[in-house]
């Protein structure tokens, strides 16, 4: 969005303003050859600077920008990546009862088109906390900075009446302090600035990872549903008795036993019962087994039913749940990216 990604804290970025109907924000979006897509998300629409969130009351109209590109600007300066105390005085922020600090991130904070309350009070937050997760919203611009290591991971500008009030307090002149402190703002498991996880909202990407799902959700569907049936079919399987005819290995100790049965057409079918599964142990003992109606050839004994009731291994099942997730997280990376301290 080159020089367009000036803010201007109240009003809006370029010729997207605060406040601005649905129909006058995709007017504005064409002028920077982007794409309308809310197909997926109607009250929040994500590109790869930033998000716009809308509220839908009275109407629909943009509530907030959220911006976490390098290249924003404030006042024609650039805040992303500042240190938080460098980042104030380069905003002109003179009084800390002109800030508030809350622990969400911004872009979360319109979740259907509903503002989030301002119910975020917590004492004796420490420093750690808020600079590292914390994001501390200049009152009279209307101006959030949302924090990593005591640096602005993204700002954000919405209409004045969802600006927090209370959250957790003004900004206090020993967290300034404690910026320099190493073991606050450092971790040794994070060496760069970790910016919001996100999928691009690009048409297709989103088309193709919908289609993903559905394609995983119907083939979990039908093995869940193969499973079940054939689950229930053993339940409700036909006993018959059979013989032991041979052992493997033969002796007292086999492993495993082929037993004979009859079958409804009086042919004989043959069945392979491990020894975990019979206390038969000798040729000419007679095992109780059951076969389904709808393929009477195949028999096996109650408790072996039980473990090996469907043909379908559970691999199927171990693959598909983590995979079904993963699409959901990636279809949906504002609620999983929701923070709750």
């Amino acid at each position: 969005m080159q020089r367009e990604l000036e803010i201007i804290p109240k009003v809006g970025v370029g010729s997207i303003h605060l406040g601005d109907s649905e129909e006058d924000v995709r007017q504005a979006m064409t002028h920077f050859g982007v794409t309308v897509d809310d197909s997926i998300e109607p009250w929040c629409w994500e590109y790869p600077w930033g998000t716009l969130s809308f509220v839908k009351e009275p109407t629909k109209k943009l509530a907030q920008i959220f911006c976490e590109s390098d290249e924003s600007l404030i006042y024609g300066r650039p805040i992303v990546g500042l240190r938080l105390d460098d980042a104030l005085q380069e905003l002109g922020v003179q009084s800390f009862e002109d800030t508030v600090w809350v622990m969400t991130s911004p872009d979360t904070d319109f979740p259907g088109g509903v503002p989030r309350g301002d119910d975020d009070y917590r004492a004796n937050i420490s420093s750690a906390e808020l600079l590292n997760r914390g994001t501390l919203w200049v009152k009279s611009l209307g101006l959030g900075l949302e924090l990593f290591r005591a640096e602005v991971n993204s700002v954000s500008i919405r209409l004045p009446q969802f600006v927090p009030k209370i959250g957790c307090g003004p900004l206090q002149e020993q967290t300034l302090i404690d910026i320099d402190e190493p073991d606050i703002t450092s971790s040794p498991s994070v060496s760069t600035r970790i910016k919001p996880n996100r999928i691009q909202s690009a048409p297709w990407v989103r088309l193709l990872l919908w289609v993903a799902t559905g394609l995983t959700v119907a083939v979990l569907g039908w093995v869940i549903y193969s499973m079940v049936n054939d689950y229930r079919a053993w339940l409700n399987a036909t006993p018959v008795m059979g013989r032991v005819i041979s052992l493997t290995p033969e002796g007292p100790f086999p492993d495993e036993l082929v037993v004979e049965f009859s079958m409804p057409n009086k042919q004989m079918g043959k069945a392979i019962v491990p020894s975990q599964y019979t206390t038969a142990r000798e040729v000419g003992q007679e095992v109780e087994l059951v076969y389904r109606e709808s393929d009477p050839s195949f028999a096996m004994t109650r408790l072996q039913s039980r473990d090996n009731f469907s043909s379908l291994s559970f691999n199927w099942i171990i693959y598909l749940v983590p995979l079904f997730g993963l699409e959901i997280y990636m279809l949906f990376p504002n609620f999983n990216r929701r923070r709750s301290y």
